[in-house]
């Protein structure tokens, strides 16, 4: 009964009031132990069943464990796939895919916040073998995580409490506790790479398994432990000092980096292609990037910056009847063009009040009073005369070569020269959006109005911009 008590110690406390948990149970002895245990720790359980029909025993298998369930009062779920949506390779990772897709379908539809399975350490010892067949790095001999968030942002997290325990010492508490399970056949097919590897640690003497069992635990454990550190240290940070990563040893750096992309950008896979393009990015030029699909590295003068892709294209929105019209296309742009069309322009009607969305931010615009004193504690706010209310002004992004004259200034400076001299990172840089009128640059949005276009005693209509940038 110790190793019935050290089986439970592994597992949550739970109130006989608290939320029901998710089971992944399919059938086997692991999952069928790791239902029963959390049902003796006090949880309320609800399991859930793949059936993906591949073999013959596929419906049996689904009525014992609604048998299993029924008898146990336990809320089942049963999913089946499409026979059609099942791939002609790679079975076991559309398996895997489709089931953890259900898993937090189901845990989502029900307000459950905890999904359980039953891995164990016998199957984490497996994982980090094919991990090393593969090629991996410190990462995927990490292998499997006891807690993880099933999917970014959803908060809904996986559980598996019994990675550490071998699959020797589960059998002997499922015996002890006299438990029915189903052995699944296809684990015997060689044809997959984890039948296999399992087949030939099979063929190690058992002394010699066990120990190589609790290596690859302790390795595992280890491993994580250090993977947390780093990722807690990154995690939250949308820039990565030059100088800090300098100083770090080549295998540190790449640790450093590629857990840095995969806490922002999960679906990046975790290459050393990536990690050796990122090494070149800090010695590349200021304003240099390395595209990642929906995010992008950008080299600062001091610093990696990463940041997501932004939405396509512009759309407006009045305040009056709230209804965008449709969305432009962002036109094609190069690496090296930081006045690169962030949006197509889009003129503006000063006769009355409004709204432009853009990538980078919202623009507001509407005629106030000519105010005695304009005094503005933002950049972000301007006062721009004009004499025509039927003038065209129009809202692009700037291109090199633009030049304006900075409120206050007597002579005219490029647009890009200015933001340089501002500081304003290359990432940002090359979406800030521009008003002109006539080819003449009226506002450097969010930064400086031109010194032409200030209020003065004769100005006919003021109209006050607002800028809200996004985050």
């Amino acid at each position: 009964m110790e190793l019935l008590r050290q089986m439970v110690s592994l597992l949550p406390d739970f109130e006989p009031s608290s939320k029901p948990v998710l089971v992944g149970l399919s059938g086997g002895m692991d999952s069928i132990l790791l239902a029963d245990l959390l049902s003796e720790s006090g949880a309320n359980v609800e399991a859930i069943h793949v059936n993906y029909g591949l073999r013959p025993e596929s419906n049996e298998d689904e009525a014992f464990v609604r048998q299993w369930c029924d008898d146990r009062g336990i809320r089942i779920y049963v999913e089946k796939p499409a026979v059609s949506s099942v791939p002609e390779v790679g079975v076991q990772d559309w398996a895997r895919t489709f089931r953890y897709n259900v898993f937090h379908r189901i845990a989502s539809e029900t307000g459950i916040d905890d999904v359980y399975v039953g891995h164990h350490a016998d199957d984490q010892l497996e994982t980090m073998i094919l991990n090393l067949l593969r090629g991996t790095g410190y990462a995927g001999l990490s292998a499997m995580n006891e807690v993880r968030e099933l999917m970014r942002g959803s908060g809904v997290y996986l559980y598996r409490p019994l990675l550490r325990v071998s699959r020797k010492d589960l059998a002997i508490c499922a015996d002890a506790r006299n438990l029915k399970w189903v052995e699944d056949v296809s684990n015997r097919d060689l044809r997959y790479a984890r039948n296999a590897v399992r087949a030939e640690l099979a063929q190690m003497a058992p002394a010699d398994l066990d120990e190589f069992v609790a290596s690859a635990t302790e390795l595992s454990t280890n491993l994580s432990h250090i993977r947390a550190l780093i990722r807690s240290a990154v995690e939250n940070a949308t820039s990565l000092l030059i100088v800090d990563l300098k100083k770090l040893s080549p295998i540190i750096r790449r640790w450093i980096l590629l857990e840095w992309i995969s806490s922002h950008a999960p679906e990046v896979p975790r290459r050393k292609g990536i990690a050796q393009a990122l090494n070149r990015l800090i010695d590349a030029q200021t304003g240099k990037k390395l595209d990642l699909g929906q995010w992008e590295v950008w080299k600062e003068r001091a610093e990696l910056t990463i940041r997501g892709v932004p939405a396509n294209g512009v759309s407006r929105q009045t305040k009056t009847s709230l209804v965008a019209s449709t969305t432009s296309k962002l036109p094609a742009h190069t690496e090296d063009d930081e006045s690169a069309h962030v949006q197509d322009p889009v003129d503006l009607d000063f006769s009355k009040e409004d709204t432009v969305e853009c990538v980078m931010g919202t623009l507001h615009y509407c005629i106030v009073a000519k105010p005695e004193h304009i005094v503005t504690e933002s950049s972000n706010i301007a006062h721009l005369a004009i004499d025509d209310l039927s003038a065209t002004f129009r809202l692009r992004p700037w291109r090199s070569g633009d030049r304006f004259i900075p409120l206050g200034s007597m002579g005219s400076r490029k647009v890009k020269r200015f933001l340089t001299d501002r500081r304003v990172p290359s990432h940002e840089r090359k979406h800030v959006p521009v008003l002109e009128k006539d080819n003449t640059i009226a506002w450097v949005v969010g930064h400086r109005l031109d010194e032409q276009f200030r209020v003065q005693d004769h100005t006919r209509f003021v109209v006050q911009l607002t800028w809200t940038p996004r985050n």
